[in-house]
């Protein structure tokens, strides 16, 4: 279009008061318009029709042709005398969207230019050719009389768009046969003929486009360039020129056309430069998206961490990005051209050929290997190797992706490392140590001689922890794993097995006294105090030994600790060597805490009352005491199955038992005339104390008697609380918030440390009945009791003596103060339907 502007340079601008070009057809016209009155004119209007890019024809009523161009007879290898007054459907064949032949030739239905249709004409040597047809309907024109089609033939489109399609999958194929637009400007450079199908393109109706120039419509920033063009072609004498601009619509958006200029100037018929224009906007943006596709994958390519190449199926290389040739030390050209043999090491290049020939196959593949770089060296990469196909499927290549595995191949052994070592000592860890039991019982039958496995654990090493704490205790575990490392033989294997416990695996030894001989040196090694910066810290160990044939992984280091056990019995610092009698004594234990278990589960256990009294003998309570009737056993007594229960965990259900009964006898005493301020004390073991539900348990307990909080004492060992001190404040807090009561249980047979006292809420001390055993008959214990009260006194707790059993005995309490006890000298535990009588006979005297 911008033929208008480069004209207006060389011809003179016609008159303002010329008289305007005829406007041509009206809007909706076709190629054939009506023939003007002046002859010139029709002449002109004829040869544009006749040099269109289109075919047009002209079908009558009958379907007969009446009028074909000469584009058209071209395109068909026939002329118009041929072809004129023949059926249409001759040269018709099916079209694209289904619409019968029959129907083509009829009039469009509101008399305008048609929806383009893709149909198929019949060439002379009877081929056919693709067409893009719209029709107009002028058969009330008395001087067509008949549907004008213009027919545009997109067959080279077509097979621009499977070459398109087949360069660049990632661009849909731009749409095909998209009508151009004729415009002709005149001498003067104003446009004199605007085709009709400006307004289907464009959206300008014909008459709104001649008689203007193309300024008003050609975007600012493209005249100058556009000039220049037309300027060169021109002075070349040059016929036809191409152009790329921005042509504004009729909406006001910008459009990018091609415009194919030819200058018949020369022609009468024309007098002007026909301007053949093509909306590209749409195929322009494909292809700027390409390039900025392109670009971005490009730079995705170059700047990823991973190598990339793509090579054929010949090996060589045909692209290698920045990191690849980073990777292995050369340069991409270099790289680029080689053969992927040239990065294998020589012993590796049968496996390369093979691993080439999958990928001839169409096989993807990912598998690691180790690249030979440019000075000799390797590199492990992992590679992810994909065919690439070309648009019929079959393999042109292959795309190689290459990841550096060097560091995660050092990571994977660090962490199979660790995963095998004991972090703090450098020992083999628990896992590594039930893999080379297993392989001792697996392999056992097979080597000659015998195997050990030696289970060890640190004496009190609780107190360690407790006493220096536990960096001082890490120090201490280090310095064992050396000692136990420099007493075994090279070849044996030392584990921590978990916290204070380490195991030594003995293979291959002649018998039980090798094993004998280096548990020994263990347990020397281990006498010697622990020298750690000023501080000496002593720790010894008890060892169990236990010999294969074993039956299992698991019944092997069961007897070794077993036999660690009965060393502890024994007071450890000293090894013993399992045998039958001390399984059979396990099997004795396995089966009492089964029967323990049994008997929770069931309900077998039933309480038996103590009262607690003033020392004249009024009761002003009870401590609750649990009994077991074992069918076989006879009675069984709290020393014996609460440890169990302790070990096995099932001492919670029975503690919450034993809770929820007591508060609801004493509730039912309590009703008793006289009896309103009586007290239950229920015993809370260490296990007990750190479970995260006993303050729901003694809520519950309380709820489900409806008994006044301050009735409930509850009882535990000093021990206990040291113990568990961390854990046990905020749980023994939140029990004496409710309102219930605390004893110090046994009080002086533990670590009698008065700051455990102070930091507990505390109501009351529990002397223990050895020492109430000899208060009036020994100094030493006299000096204890009365100390033990006068301290309760002075923190204002109060003195309960357990084990009272002699006048003397109670004497002597009287005569220091003691507040309250319980004992044989008023009365044992007796069972709850003995209480109501007890009850009735306060105060009590002696028993017996």
């Amino acid at each position: 279009m911008q033929s208008g502007v480069h004209l207006a340079s060389h011809m003179r601008h016609r008159s303002r008061t010329s008289p305007p070009p005829d406007p041509g057809p009206a809007a909706g016209a076709v190629a054939v318009p009506v023939p003007p009155s002046s002859d010139a004119a029709g002449r002109r209007l004829r040869a544009l029709v006749q040099h269109s890019y289109d075919g047009t024809a002209v079908v009558d009523r009958r379907g007969t042709v009446t009028f074909a161009n000469a584009t058209l007879c071209r395109l068909l290898g026939t002329t118009e005398a041929a072809a004129v007054g023949r059926p249409a459907l001759d040269f018709v064949g099916p079209a694209e969207d289904g619409t019968p032949l029959r129907e083509l030739g009829r009039p469009a239905t509101d008399g305008r230019r048609t929806e383009p249709v893709r149909l198929s004409l019949r060439v002379a040597d009877g081929t056919w050719l693709p067409f893009e047809g719209h029709r107009t309907d002028l058969t009330r024109d008395p001087d067509v009389r008949g549907v004008v089609w213009n027919l545009k033939d997109v067959s080279e489109e077509r097979r621009s768009e499977l070459a398109l399609r087949r360069s660049e999958e990632r661009l849909q194929a731009l749409a095909a046969g998209s009508s151009d637009v004729t415009v002709v400007n005149d001498a003067q450079g104003f446009v004199s003929y605007a085709g009709p199908s400006i307004e289907a393109v464009f959206g300008y109706r014909p008459d709104e486009f001649v008689g203007t120039t193309y300024q008003a419509f050609v975007h600012p920033d493209d005249l100058a360039a556009n000039v220049t063009t037309a300027s060169a072609a021109l002075a070349a004498g040059g016929r036809t020129w191409s152009s790329r601009y921005r042509l504004r619509h009729h909406d006001g958006s910008w459009r990018r056309v091609d415009t194919r200029f030819t200058d018949l100037r020369h022609s009468p018929a024309v007098a002007g430069v026909v301007a053949n224009i093509r909306d590209v906007t749409d195929q322009t943006e494909s292809e700027e998206a390409l390039a900025t596709s392109e670009s971005l994958y490009r730079s995705i390519v170059e700047t990823a961490e991973e190598g990339i190449t793509i090579h054929d199926l010949e090996g060589r290389f045909t692209f290698a990005n920045a990191k690849m040739a980073t990777l292995v030390g050369i340069p991409v050209d270099r790289l680029v051209g080689g053969t992927i043999l040239d990065l294998v090491p020589p012993a590796d290049h049968a496996l390369a050929v093979g691993k080439l020939l999958h990928r001839q196959q169409g096989i993807a593949e990912q598998y690691e290997f180790a690249l030979q770089k440019g000075d000799g060296t390797t590199c492990d990469v992992l590679i992810s190797a994909s065919p690439l196909h070309d648009a019929d499927g079959a393999v042109t290549g292959v795309l190689s992706m290459m990841t550096d595995v060097r560091e995660r191949k050092r990571a994977e052994a660090t962490n199979t490392r660790l995963a095998l070592e004991d972090s703090l000592t450098g020992l083999a860890n628990r896992a590594l140590v039930v893999d080379r039991v297993d392989q001792l019982v697996t392999h056992q039958y097979r080597r000659p001689g015998v195997a050990a496995v030696i289970y060890l654990d640190l004496d009190d090493f609780k107190a360690v922890n407790d006493t220096h704490g536990h960096s001082v205790g890490d120090r201490v575990l280090r310095v064992v794993a050396s000692r136990i490392l420099a007493a075994v033989r090279p070849e044996d294997t030392v584990g921590r097995y978990g916290g204070d416990e380490f195991v030594v695996i003995l293979d291959r030894i002649d018998g039980a006294n090798d094993a004998v001989r280096i548990a020994e040196r263990i347990v020397a090694t281990l006498r010697h105090p622990i020298e750690l910066q000023g501080l000496t810290v002593r720790c010894t160990a008890s060892l169990g030994i236990a010999l294969t044939p074993g039956e299992s992984p698991d019944t092997l280091m069961r007897d070794a600790d077993i036999a660690m056990y009965r060393a502890k019995e024994r007071g450890g610092a000293c090894y013993e060597l399992f045998d039958a009698s001390l399984g059979a004594r396990v099997q004795e234990r396995l089966a009492f805490e089964a029967d323990v278990r049994s008997a929770i589960a069931a309900n077998r256990f039933h309480l038996h009352y103590q009262p607690v009294v003033t020392l004249d003998g009024r009761v002003t309570g009870f401590e609750a005491l649990a009994r077991w009737d074992h069918p076989v056993r006879g009675i069984v007594t709290p020393d014996k199955f609460i440890p169990v229960a302790e070990s096995t965990g099932t001492i919670i259900v029975l503690g919450a038992w034993i809770l929820d009964q007591a508060c609801r006898h004493l509730s039912r005493w309590r009703q008793l005339p006289g009896c309103g301020g009586l007290t239950m004390a229920v015993n809370l073991s260490g296990i007990q104390l750190v479970d995260p539900g006993i303050v729901d348990a003694v809520v519950r307990a309380l709820g489900a008697s409806h008994l006044d909080p301050s009735a409930l004492c509850l009882e535990m060992t000093e021990s206990v609380l040291m113990d568990d001190d961390a854990s046990a404040r905020p749980t023994l807090a939140a029990i004496h918030d409710l309102g219930v009561k605390l004893a110090v249980d046994d009080f002086g047979t533990g670590y009698s440390s008065l700051v455990y006292l102070r930091r507990f809420p505390v109501d009351a001390l529990k002397l223990d009945q050895t020492f109430v055993a000899g208060v009036d008959q020994h100094a030493h214990d006299s000096t204890i009791v009365e100390s033990v009260i006068g301290l309760a006194h002075a923190l204002g707790l109060q003195a309960i003596a357990e084990g009272v059993e002699t006048r003397g005995q109670l004497d002597a309490l009287q005569a220091m103060g003691c507040d309250l006890g319980q004992g044989y000298y008023w009365s044992p535990g007796i069972p709850a339907e003995d209480v109501g009588a007890l009850l009735a006979r306060s105060p009590l005297g002696r028993v017996g």
